[in-house]
Formats: C-alpha cells, sequence, structure tokens
C-alpha cells in the first residue's frame, strides 16, 4: 500500500510567502532606481506624419542646417510654431560668435524645413516671437535651448506638449533620423533617469545608436506627447544619455513670449525652476 504524503497547509502559505518577498526584493544589475524600474508602455507610439522636420535657414551670414525642428500649435498665436534648438546661432556651431535671441530677425532672413516623412514635403517660416533668456545655455540649463520660429505656409499638422513630466524610469522614444544615410525617421527608445522642470535626462536603450541632426528632435511618450526637446547626447559609462528641454518648461518660455511679444525680458523671469 501507498502511503500519501500530505504536506501542511502551514508549511505552504509559508513557502509561498517566502517567495514572493525574495522576487519582491530580489536585486536587479547596477543598482540604479532609475535602470531598475519597470519599464512602461512597451508599444511604440504613432507620430503625425509631416511633423517634424530638419530645417534649413537662410541667413545673412550663409545657409545653416545640421539640426531637428518640430511643429506645435499654441493658443494666442495665429500660426504654428516651429520649434528647434537655439544651437544652430551659437558659436559652437562654428559661426564668429553667439546671436541672442533678439538678433534671430536681423539674421535669418527665411526657414525652409524638409519632414522627416518625406523629403518632398516642405514647409516656410520666419523668426517669431523673442524668447528672452534663450540661447545662452549653462551646465544643467537646457530650458535655456530653444528657438522658435513662425510658420508662413506648408504645416498639416501638429504635435501635442504633454501636460506632465514623465517618471523615472518611464519609456519615452526620439523621433528623428538616426544617421545621416536613412531615407526615414526612426523611433529611438529611452529610459528616463532624470526629470526636472528644467531639464530631462535618459538613457538610449541603444548605447550605439547613432543621432546625427538629431539635436532638436521632440521626445514623445507612448500616446505621442511631446515631453521634452532633445538638445544634447554623450557616452557616458558605457551608456548613451542624452538631456533635454522639458516640455514644461519650453510651455512657460513660449506663453511668456507670446505675452510679451518682442519685449526682451531678463532670464531671471522666466527661470522655470
Amino acid at each position: 500500500m501507498m502511503i500519501g504524503f500530505v504536506m501542511p497547509t502551514t508549511f505552504l502559505t509559508e513557502r509561498l510567502a517566502s517567495l514572493l518577498i525574495a522576487l519582491a526584493v530580489m536585486p536587479t544589475t547596477g543598482g540604479d532606481p532609475a535602470r531598475d524600474a519597470r519599464v512602461e508602455s512597451p508599444s511604440d507610439p504613432i507620430v503625425p506624419v509631416h511633423s517634424v522636420y530638419e530645417p534649413h535657414f537662410q541667413t545673412s551670414i550663409g545657409d545653416l542646417d545640421g539640426v531637428s525642428g518640430f511643429v506645435v500649435r499654441v493658443d494666442g498665436e495665429p500660426s504654428p510654431l516651429l520649434l528647434t534648438t537655439h544651437q544652430s546661432f551659437t558659436a559652437d556651431a562654428g559661426l564668429d560668435r553667439g546671436y541672442e535671441p533678439y538678433e534671430l530677425s536681423q539674421l535669418v532672413h527665411s526657414v525652409r524645413a524638409h519632414s522627416l516623412d518625406d523629403a518632398q514635403r516642405t514647409l516656410r517660416a520666419e523668426p517669431g516671437p523673442v524668447i528672452p533668456g534663450a540661447g545662452r545655455t549653462r551646465f544643467g540649463e537646457a530650458w535655456r535651448d530653444l528657438a522658435i520660429f513662425s510658420v508662413t505656409e506648408g504645416a498639416t499638422s501638429a504635435l501635442a506638449l504633454a501636460q506632465h513630466g514623465p517618471r523615472n524610469g518611464q519609456r519615452i522614444w526620439l523621433y528623428a533620423r538616426v544617421d545621416d544615410d536613412s531615407t526615414s525617421p526612426a523611433l529611438v527608445p529611452a529610459i528616463v533617469e532624470r526629470s526636472t522642470t528644467s531639464s530631462l535626462g535618459y538613457r538610449f536603450e541603444d548605447p550605439n545608436v547613432r543621432l546625427d541632426s538629431a539635436r532638436g528632435a521632440p521626445l514623445v511618450d507612448a500616446q505621442g506627447r511631446v515631453v521634452a526637446m532633445h538638445v544634447q547626447e554623450r557616452i557616458d559609462e558605457g551608456y548613451l544619455r542624452g538631456t533635454g528641454n522639458p516640455a514644461d518648461a519650453i510651455r512657460r518660455m513660449l506663453l511668456r513670449a507670446a505675452d510679451q511679444g518682442d519685449a526682451l525680458a531678463s532670464a531671471d523671469e522666466i527661470d522655470p525652476r
């Protein structure tokens, strides 16, 4: 006769509880809270067609390009706005000097931008409202890196700015051309590591991706809303990390620029922190 062995219920309960506790506290590699956080929204977002562009600036000192930009609509502005990085107008871009926001109306004669989705689709723009405090980017002040242009023709769609900043560990996507040889844009996934009102820090999941001409491109959430503008990338501890101008800071600067028109103000008046 076979005698069955029945494990006591209390033992099973205690064993199951121990396993659950072990799983809950099981360490992950690195010990970085942002890296270890659960990655949200695994599905790719939908970015409106012809909302992201490569602008070419016709200026009094020659043609400037090499960045990206995207179209948004802002309450109180009669025309859509093309947002991009101010880096094209600094000494770092090879100019004889850096140009202040109030100088762009004299420097830039016109803007012709080509859609990332179809280079034959273009829009035209001109210098928009002056952004007080923009252009003088300092360490940790990504919110200063912004240039805006009023679209005069060709805009058929626009992106929306997110109402709230992303959380650490949240997945976001850079929508940009990843190398000069590609014929179409890509959604490049990244994980948020630091989120403040003045700067967004993130780590790209692919450390080998090439971000040619990606500065000025939008970073979007799972719903396709802009959470930041990409302004810088660097290799750090084997990871490709980026810095972005967060949507909250962009919105504050746009609203202040719209309220003030072309009047200049000190940078302290618009500091989003």
